[in-house]
């Protein structure tokens, strides 16, 4: 499966500065997904990530939904929500396990589960094996790309991708090492709308430090 994409990636490599297809932080990987142009069966097949070389940016892994308990996100957000800019009820938060955030939101984990703590108290959670086979179905292997990058005069994002790994095989002890260090976070990203009043969400999402993600795979490979 790898050996049909090595030509284009050869050929990606060989372009040099590439000027982003999109502004912001996810013109690295949008920029690359246009690029190498996939079909959405390939995609499922074999995910392709770019980064920015020595980025501290965070990268989303997967989302997946909580064991919550009755009331579901509707409840967790009418406990633990706020007015947000545009007026919406909302709740919007990255979580780490280092510290609680200003609205008093922290990981836990014990043997077992992944905890969101709100003040110290229990308020949804994962199970460890539910992660497990997350991280073995949908990260089993992929190819992380490393690229350059730089701004032109007009203040235009340009990439350099350089560097190609395939990394396999997550590991579940490293994964939680890293939820412990806070290389990994739990990001909430939920609102009602104020027409329909219908409470939205984008995910439960377990993003991780672009410059540590190569620690949660027993084997990284530079292929180009």
């Amino acid at each position: 499966m790898i050996e049909e994409y090595i030509r284009k990636f050869e050929e990606i490599k060989n372009s040099g500065w590439i000027n982003s297809h999109r502004p912001g932080d996810t013109g690295v990987g949008y920029t690359l997904e246009k690029l190498i142009n996939q079909s959405k069966e390939q995609k499922k097949q074999l995910r392709i990530k770019s980064i920015r070389k020595g980025s501290s940016r965070r990268l989303t892994l997967f989302a997946k939904i909580p064991v919550w308990g009755i009331g579901g996100r509707t409840k967790l957000l009418d406990d633990y929500g706020y007015f947000d800019q545009n007026n919406r009820w909302s709740l919007y938060t990255s979580i780490t396990s280092k510290k609680k955030t200003k609205l008093g939101w922290q990981i836990e984990l014990d043997d077992d589960k992944v905890f969101l703590n709100n003040f110290g108290n229990a308020v949804i959670y994962w199970e460890l094996s539910v992660l497990k086979k997350i991280l073995q179905k949908k990260l089993n292997q992929m190819i992380l790309v490393y690229a350059d990058f730089k701004k032109n005069n007009l203040r235009e994002e340009l990439f350099k991708y350089k560097d190609f790994y395939l990394v396999q095989y997550p590991d579940l002890n490293s994964f939680t090492n890293l939820i412990q260090d806070g290389s990994i976070c739990i990001d909430l990203a939920i609102h009602r709308e104020i027409s329909s009043n219908i409470v939205k969400d984008k995910g439960f999402l377990f993003r991780v430090s672009e410059n540590k993600i190569d620690k949660l795979f027993h084997s990284v490979k530079k292929i180009i």
